[in-house]
This record gives structure tokens, sequence and C-alpha cells, in this order.
């Protein structure tokens, strides 16, 4: 068995994933995978800049859930393996 897919190894690193995922992201209960979320944007703001940087960390989030969820479906492929 390759030591990386060590079972307690596996799951350590899926519980600081999700972790990770739970501070920028939902979890979705119907397909289990999780979505970026963005801090609210305040309502008064009209600046350009202000807009700009939502759109900039909302699409920083979408890059890191990606990442993140394509490496927790690798995990848990691996673990059902394992069983």
């Amino acid at each position: 068995m390759n030591p990386s897919h060590d079972p307690e190894t596996l799951r350590a690193e899926l519980a600081t994933i999700e972790t990770e995922l739970g501070e920028i992201a939902v979890k979705d209960p119907a397909t289990g995978q999780y979505h970026a979320t963005v801090a609210d944007m305040d309502a008064t703001a009209t600046e350009s800049d202000e807009v700009a940087d939502k759109l900039e960390e909302m699409e920083e989030r979408q890059s890191e859930v990606h990442v993140l969820n394509t490496r927790r479906n690798e995990i848990l492929a691996l673990l059902e393996g394992n069983e």
C-alpha cells in the first residue's frame, strides 16, 4: 500500500480540506459538493473598485474550492477503494 494512501492519513487530510472548504464555501446537501461564497456585499457600495474587489474575491474562492473539491473527491475514492 502506498503510504500516502494510508486510511488514517487520508482521513486527516480530508478533515483538513473540509475545514478549509467550510471557511470559504457552503456544502450542497444534494450533491455533497462545495460552492464558493463571498462575504455579503454592502448594498450601498457604489464604488466600482469595491464591486471589482468582491468579484475578484469570488473568482479566487471559486478556483480554490475547485482545487479542494477535486482533492476531496480523490480522497473519498481512495477511501472507498480501501474498504
